[in-house]
């Protein structure tokens, strides 16, 4: 909501959006691209994790990091 007051005792009252700083990066076209993929994903059932492949593909990962 807006407040003007153009004179004296009159008050001009107007509805407006306000986005703060934070948040204008979500009204961004690539930004809102990737939130509509990421919310269809939501609507996926999901899909079984190979849990030891993960396990052997992570521990290679740390193991050249040492």
């Amino acid at each position: 909501m807006v407040i003007d007051s153009n004179e004296p005792g009159t008050w001009v009252i107007k509805t407006a959006q306000s986005i703060p700083d934070a948040e204008l990066w979500l009204h961004q076209a690539a930004a809102a691209k990737r939130l509509d993929r990421a919310l269809t994903c939501l609507d996926q059932p999901p899909e079984a994790a190979d849990l030891d492949a993960l396990e052997q593909h992570l521990n290679a990962i740390f193991a050249e990091k040492k």
